[in-house]
């Protein structure tokens, strides 16, 4: 099963979620179909966008922002084709804004910006992307059963080695996007802020799976499993929607301090469900605990977003 939702950063609101098969591509089902309102800005990733979709997205009035991929051809105001690691290559400054047309059939006029990273952050993006990582424990996970594995016993989740191209090697040290925001509305530095602010998407991602335990379950019967799922997801959205009374708009919220104060206030809100005592009442108490103490912890080095 996959699970896809899009989230409003301005509102809170959370379209979806869509369920779709697990082996169905990302770019298929209700999801990607389902439109999207006209003179908004669409900030995904760059494995939902085809050059397709976003000449369909200019067409109906409404913008997007995105990260270049690896291997992108571009054809610069002169009429000479680019790949993008070659055109960053020949660039002498620090910064690039430039409007070039993207693809060499499709021709998409599109607004290129770039801003080179220094040699350290570079540095650390390529050991990021070179590392190894350790699949996370999906799937049946019964309880009492012991997590250390003995010393001479084979790993239970092999580490999977990231393959990262050459190509792509040389374009981490750039910060790259692509948009069909004219200048005059968006700068390059509030380009850089947008393309970060994708981020909370990720962050709620990681909410649901480490600390709602979406993707595992303690049974292994088939029926089982799908009702906890089912149950995990409705959490989930509970949550979401207590959390947009009082805390969304507050700009230093936290997201997971705010789910605890649900799993804190839970019993009280299932009675309230089930009418022993009255509903209004919690959900206000509920919402008064996240405002007064889900805040994120000061950072100087590390703002949250």
């Amino acid at each position: 099963m996959r699970v896809q939702v899009r989230l409003d950063l301005a509102q809170g609101g959370m379209p979806g979620p869509w369920l779709q098969e697990g082996r169905a591509a990302e770019r298929s089902g209700e999801a990607h179909e389902a439109p999207l309102p006209e003179g908004c800005l669409s900030n995904v990733d760059a494995g939902y966008f085809t050059l397709a979709a976003m000449r369909a997205h200019a067409k109906a009035g409404r913008c997007w922002l995105t990260a270049a991929k690896a291997g992108t051809v571009l054809i610069d105001e002169r009429g000479q084709c680019w790949a993008l690691v070659s055109f960053l290559g020949a660039q002498t400054g620090d910064e690039v804004d430039v409007q070039v047309l993207l693809g060499k059939r499709e021709r998409l006029p599109v607004r290129l910006i770039a801003r080179r990273v220094s040699p350290a952050q570079a540095a650390r993006r390529r050991a990021k992307a070179k590392r190894s990582l350790e699949g996370k424990a999906k799937g049946v996970q019964r309880p009492n059963v012991p997590k250390r594995r003995p010393a001479d016993s084979k790993r239970l989740r092999p580490r999977k080695q990231k393959k990262t191209s050459k190509a792509r090697l040389q374009l981490l040290g750039w910060t790259i996007l692509i948009t069909n925001v004219p200048q005059e509305l968006l700068s390059i530095d509030a380009a850089l802020v947008l393309a970060r602010c994708r981020w909370p998407i990720e962050l709620c991602w990681k909410l649901w799976k480490q600390i709602g335990k979406v993707d595992t379950w303690r049974s292994a019967k088939p029926y089982r499993m799908l009702t906890e799922i089912y149950a995990k997801r409705l959490c989930c959205l509970i949550t979401h929607w207590l959390t947009l009374i009082e805390c969304w708009q507050a700009p230093n919220r936290s997201m997971v301090k705010a789910r605890q104060a649900v799993q804190w206030m839970a019993p009280a809100l299932a009675l309230g469900v089930a009418g022993v005592i009255p509903l209004e009442a919690i959900v206000q108490c509920t919402s008064h605990t996240m405002a007064s103490g889900c805040t994120v912890n000061a950072s100087r080095k590390r703002p949250a977003a």
